[in-house]
């Protein structure tokens, strides 16, 4: 039934969009993934999900204004996988099925340095660490946002953007109450707040950065989150960020660092104070990259640094094994990073040790492997390994006792 609506769906969309884009001052945007998800998990249950995204989008625009509008769809092939959206005795692979509207929002570019955007869009701050459209699961995280960029072509970036809410990548369907096919159903219908597909907010994000010269730049924001559905994640997060990237030869070097503080909010039931940092050091010789670095998380009364909006699987292991909203007792990944191209081809090569904030709990290491080819402007292929060794893994968290695989294949189209 699903699949039969999705269909119908994107054949409308496509049939609109190519009418539309005959007409003067209208532009489209078509695209498609493809993937093929395995976990081996010996702990939660071994899974696989093959799913098929489609996004069909338009923008018009007409003189000062933009108006852009983009519907989103995600069918799976076989629906017995643990989504999240519907909990299987799985391991969780959050790629629920559903249509949705992905974006709509009012654009004014005053033509002065200054752009306000109103309506449902997607938000990529920084390195996307604490606000991302979190765009590696099928289902994008978009918010409905005001938001007020500004740019002096030289120096000076400010943004700011007021959130009422957060579309999050378990999907509109992930109300409130379970489905009848959930396994927790029986036992209680209410679906967990974390797991909710949309949030309520009344929460500001402010986001300032200082460019000096070609290669040195200086940021600071703020994140005051005040969400009105899930107290606990309701913090405020005072950060700075330097990076500088300078080439004295042949060699490029750059390094950073990050600090932020983050504190309880709103109604947070949680009384606690936490630090988060990260440095890093590389250096880039023709199209080969390495870099060292380690993030810190720290915690307070059980209650650890958290990035609620942010991309949680770009950042501690793509094996996702702390990639959820909640750690207790802190972490430290220590890792390596190289990055290489040839050609059409690409490269990406982590490794990670996890450990305690103190050095007496080992957790456990994670190597990820990134291949992706473009075919050519329009189609890309990808796959993705992220093999986990468990050591005393991490307190509270099972599935970390147990070494686990998780890998998948991909194929994009992007119009």
């Amino acid at each position: 039934m699903l699949l039969t609506k999705f269909r119908w769906w994107l054949l409308t969309l496509l049939s609109l969009s190519y009418g539309l884009s005959q007409a003067q001052e209208f532009s489209h945007e078509t695209s498609l993934r493809w993937r093929y998800h395995e976990v081996r998990d010996p702990v939660r249950g071994d899974a696989r999900a093959h799913t098929l995204r489609a996004a069909v989008g338009g923008q018009w625009t007409l003189d000062s204004w933009l108006v852009k509008a983009e519907l989103e769809g995600v069918a799976a092939f076989e629906d017995d996988y643990n989504s999240v959206t519907v909990t299987r005795p799985t391991s969780p692979i959050p790629d629920p099925q559903g249509l949705e509207l992905n974006q709509l929002f009012l654009r004014y570019d005053s033509s002065a340095n200054w752009v306000l955007d109103m309506g449902r869009q997607t938000l990529a701050l920084a390195e996307e660490r604490h606000v991302s459209p979190a765009s590696i699961w099928q289902n994008d995280q978009t918010f409905d946002a005001l938001s007020f960029n500004y740019r002096d072509l030289m120096h000076w970036s400010f943004q700011y953007s007021y959130l009422h809410g957060v579309n999050r990548i378990f999907g509109s369907d992930a109300d409130p109450l379970l489905p009848e096919n959930d396994i927790r159903y029986e036992t209680d219908p209410q679906r967990p707040v974390g797991e909710w597909g949309r949030h309520r907010h009344q929460s500001h994000l402010l986001h300032l950065t200082y460019k000096h010269g070609p290669g040195l730049s200086v940021s600071s924001y703020l994140y005051s989150l005040d969400n009105q559905d899930a107290a606990i994640f309701s913090t405020n997060t005072l950060g700075l960020r330097l990076e500088h990237v300078f080439k004295p030869a042949s060699v490029k070097y750059e390094y950073s660092l990050e600090l932020a503080h983050q504190w309880d909010k709103a109604d947070n039931p949680w009384d606690y104070h936490a630090d988060f940092y990260v440095i890093e050091v590389g250096a880039q010789y023709q199209s080969h990259q390495l870099s060292l670095a380690q993030e810190r998380r720290g915690q307070q009364n059980g209650f650890a640094f958290i990035t609620p909006l942010g991309d949680n699987h770009r950042y501690l292991g793509w094996a996702d094994l702390f990639s959820g909203y909640q750690i207790s007792l802190g972490i430290r990944d220590t890792f390596a990073t190289y990055r290489g191209r040839s050609g059409k081809l690409r490269w990406r090569l982590v490794a990670h040790e996890f450990s305690g904030l103190s050095d007496s709990l080992r957790i456990g290491h994670e190597l990820d492997l990134e291949l992706a080819y473009r075919f050519d402007r329009k189609w890309e292929g990808k796959m993705v390994l992220a093999r986990y060794w468990a050591d005393q893994g991490y307190p509270g968290l099972t599935h970390t006792t147990e070494d686990l695989t998780s890998w998948f294949l991909s194929l994009s189209y992007n119009l």
